[in-house]
């Protein structure tokens, strides 16, 4: 490790170092600073795993959207299951075969609303203030991160880095 250089981590080429210099200013009392300085592929690698995070964020908060809207559209077919089965129990059929076959339909057609509005209720939320607030939160985060790192990755691209910020080519 070379004098005056701590922290210093050498990587296949790349560098991240943390170094100490000595300021001989008479006006301020002389003393330690510290500086940093690191490599544009480690930026690079920031930045696109700042892009990862936000872009998977945003997908998750599209996902449950999906499954939201799933479990609406299983609400309403359950409530159109409802009402067909009280139309036809309403219908006046001929006969005892033909009542036995409404009964019949009738009870199918409640069985299975009651099997849809179950599977509505699993998918549903039950706070919708607080889980807005929350996807909201998640998809501002996942685009402030893809927005980051965005920003790193063109940090890195910079021909020659930004040496007067610590960021070496």
């Amino acid at each position: 490790m070379a004098a005056g250089v701590r922290g210093a981590e050498t990587t296949r080429g790349v560098t991240l170092s943390l170094r100490r210099t000595m300021s001989m200013n008479c006006a301020s009392g002389g003393g330690e600073t510290w500086s940093w300085s690191v490599r544009q592929g480690w930026i690079q690698i920031a930045g696109l795993i700042s892009d990862i995070s936000g872009f998977l964020l945003i997908v998750t908060e599209w996902w449950n959207a999906v499954i939201r809207e799933r479990a609406v559209e299983l609400f309403h077919t359950a409530k159109r299951y409802e009402e067909l089965a009280e139309g036809l129990a309403r219908t006046a059929s001929a006969g005892p075969l033909g009542k036995r076959f409404m009964d019949y339909l009738a009870l199918t057609l409640l069985e299975e609303k009651e099997r849809v509005f179950t599977r509505a209720r699993q998918l549903a939320d039950h706070d919708p203030v607080r889980l807005f607030r929350k996807r909201l939160r998640n998809f501002v985060t996942g685009a402030a991160l893809v927005i980051l790192g965005f920003a790193l990755q063109v940090l890195s691209a910079i021909p020659g880095g930004l040496p007067i910020v610590g960021i070496l080519p």
